[in-house]
């Protein structure tokens, strides 16, 4: 089962709280005294290929200073030798699913 809709949602919930105020809690980053964020569009599943995958879900965002964002939540491919990897990376190559290894080995 994939979980990519559920995470995207999570990530929507979070950046959404951003733009009401700064969240940052890092010793490198100083927290801003207001959100830079500004608005947080809705999970858009469009590029989503659901019959072979990748299931991908995308989230635009802008901060206050007008530059625009684009968050996206992909499903992975856990392939032998290369590791956890796009399937646009894994189309290029013959792959064939191993039941015993779980995951994909090139041929």
């Amino acid at each position: 089962m994939k979980y990519t809709d559920y995470i995207a949602q999570e990530i929507k919930q979070i950046l959404v709280a951003c733009t009401k105020q700064a969240q940052l809690a890092h010793s490198f980053y100083r927290t801003p005294d207001g959100p830079i964020l500004k608005d947080v569009g809705k999970v858009n599943f469009g590029e989503s290929n659901y019959a072979v995958g990748p299931l991908t879900k995308t989230i635009y965002v802008s901060d206050t200073f007008g530059n625009r964002y684009k968050v996206s939540v992909e499903d992975l491919k856990n392939v032998k030798g290369f590791g956890w990897i796009t399937h646009k990376e894994a189309d290029k190559y013959d792959l064939v699913y191993d039941r015993e290894e779980g995951r994909y080995n090139v041929k």
